[in-house]
């Protein structure tokens, strides 16, 4: 029977999870074997009492119901000392019987199991349906603000778990995809759609996990691009051979801001406010030339005059290499591969945004 269940859900989800399908088997199985103890009680109470007591199918059941729920509403018929002692018979061999079936009965419908394990079992279909999404593993510290971050981008994102009490906690707070699972199994990141997402970042406590993840996710997708969290700054290579495009040192980017706070505390400040997704004064933004539209070709950033249009600044340019460049100049030609970096308040931004959907570029 499991293996039945197993190639029905399999034909939805090719990507499910072997032990999701096993959880779900394991409840139905003990829904089945809840309801089969609590018919065979029904039936040694019905025959009981006919037998004994020479009810109607009835009235037999009607008393096996009040007897075994407890609830003792009173008796059909004066009962005889045969049918006292059947009564006290049923009440203790069944009363356990009855309690165990609502309990498994109201944990799996109502307090959320079955909607939990359905949930978990059909994400990947969702999953499926998304495109250039976001993978984050873990929701620690740092794993909390990018979701957060993310969001605030309206950016679709799934995240991997392992705690089930936290993956209930951010199901009831967040509107995200969640999986519950190890982010270094194979199969947790094939459920999360590494295969055609977008990047994926992972912020594990562990390193050792984090590498791990890095190298699994980048033979799943070479395309993907991936940036991972480091605790030791030694680790930095090992995850950078792994696969990892950029790798960051929580406690050295601490310990650069801290002493900046001192010696350059305007710089800093200016961070802080770029940094905080809250910000209202003024943003940054990215607009990548890829593919570069026909009618923009052998045109300059004058040319576009986005600056005089939208009211943002222009403070770098990518080319195709990742080569940075600070404040490019008005002559300088877009070409394709081109990112350019702007900052502006948020009206700015929604008006250089429009700008740049007009010439169909990648924001």
């Amino acid at each position: 029977m499991k293996q039945v269940l197993i190639n029905i859900i399999k034909r939805y989800d090719r990507h499910i999870h072997p032990e999701r399908i096993t959880n779900l088997f394991n409840y139905l199985n003990s829904i089945m074997v809840t309801l089969a103890a609590l018919a065979i009680s029904m039936l040694i109470g019905i025959v009981g009492f006919v037998l004994i007591e020479k009810m109607s199918i009835i009235d037999a059941l009607y008393m096996t119901v009040i007897t075994i729920s407890t609830v003792g509403y009173g008796e059909v018929t004066e009962l005889s000392n045969a049918g006292r002692l059947f009564v006290s018979f049923l009440i203790i061999t069944n009363i356990g019987v009855f309690a165990y079936a609502v309990t498994s009965l109201a944990r799996f419908f109502v307090q959320g199991d079955a909607a939990r394990i359905l949930e978990d079992l059909f994400v990947g279909r969702k999953i499926d349906k998304m495109k250039n999404h976001i993978i984050v593993c873990g929701y620690g510290r740092y794993g909390r603000n990018v979701i957060d971050n993310l969001l605030f981008e309206n950016i679709q994102c799934v995240l991997i778990e392992t705690d089930a009490e936290r993956v209930e906690e951010i199901r009831k707070e967040k509107t995200i995809t969640v999986l519950e699972g190890d982010a270094t199994d194979e199969r947790i990141l094939l459920e999360a759609g590494v295969d055609h997402a977008l990047a994926l970042i992972t912020t594990l406590p562990e390193d050792a996990d984090n590498v791990y993840t890095v190298l699994t996710a980048k033979q799943l997708n070479p395309e993907l691009k991936i940036v991972s969290r480091a605790n030791k700054a030694s680790s930095k290579s090992k995850l950078v051979r792994a696969g990892a495009d950029e790798v960051l040192v929580p406690e050295s980017i601490g310990g650069f801001f801290m002493s900046a706070m001192v010696t350059k505390p305007d710089i800093i400040n200016v961070f802080t406010e770029l940094s905080s997704f809250e910000s209202h004064s003024f943003q940054l933004a990215e607009v990548v030339f890829d593919p570069l539209p026909e009618r923009l070709v052998g045109k300059t950033l004058a040319d576009l005059n986005l600056e005089e249009q939208s009211g943002v600044k222009i403070i770098g340019m990518k080319d195709r290499f990742d080569h940075f460049s600070v404040n490019p100049t008005a002559s300088t030609e877009v070409k394709e591969g081109i990112g350019i970096l702007v900052i502006g308040n948020q009206d700015q931004l929604d008006k250089f945004h429009a700008l740049t959907k007009e010439f169909d570029l990648v924001q």
